[in-house]
């Protein structure tokens, strides 16, 4: 069988990142998240440090106009560095094995890979809202701040990288609303989707 990629872009709250590492689950493969994939580059020899300065300086702004913001030249290409050196790991990754990759761009930055599948996972903004103070017991106010922050930054982020937005459905092969199905739910339908797609046979685990 021939490897295969799964990505997964997600807007914050809709439980993408758990879909994703469910839907890794019943597939058997490696799941890899911000944290996965920043450990293989720190052991690629790129310092932590280096990942989060790269990611808060990207997240300032969606353009490279940054003197209003105080961010530098030498800040941007510290950044870029950094980013470049990221998107080198998310292909060594791709290569050794089948695996599904939640954010970090990977759609885009796999985008010439033949056997990759991008899915965008959204949910209705009040869903996004109650799932963020369920989970953090966070009031109405501080789930609102959150989730318009970390919206803001994932946007930026990939705005930064990819030169378009992250919502958009070109690139993307499926994008779906979580709310819909639940948390089981749709990282059952993936998982048949999935299987469809890179004709593996179904087993439920």
């Amino acid at each position: 069988m021939e490897k295969f990629v799964v990505t997964i872009g997600r807007e914050f709250g809709s439980s993408g990142k758990e879909i994703g590492r469910e839907l890794a689950w019943q597939l058997g493969v490696e799941c890899y998240d911000r944290s996965m994939v920043e450990k293989a580059a720190e052991e690629a020899g790129i310092p932590p440090e280096e990942v989060a300065m790269a990611d808060e300086t990207v997240s300032s702004s969606a353009n490279r106009m940054f003197t209003a913001s105080g961010i530098s030249l030498g800040m941007i290409m510290q950044a870029d560095t950094a980013i470049a050196a990221q998107n080198r790991v998310i292909r060594q990754l791709a290569e050794k094995s089948s695996c599904v990759i939640i954010g970090r761009c990977a759609d885009y930055v796999l985008r010439d890979h033949e056997n990759c599948f991008n899915i965008f996972i959204y949910a209705p903004y009040e869903v996004r809202l109650r799932r963020i103070m369920d989970l953090y017991g966070f009031s109405a106010k501080q789930a609102e701040r959150s989730v318009k922050r970390i919206d803001r930054q994932r946007h930026n982020y990939y705005k930064y990288v990819t030169g378009s937005n992250r919502g958009d459905r070109h690139g993307k092969q499926l994008m779906i609303d979580s709310s819909m199905l639940g948390q089981q739910g749709t990282a059952d339908l993936l998982y048949e989707i999935v299987c469809k797609r890179f004709d593996l046979e179904i087993k439920r685990r």
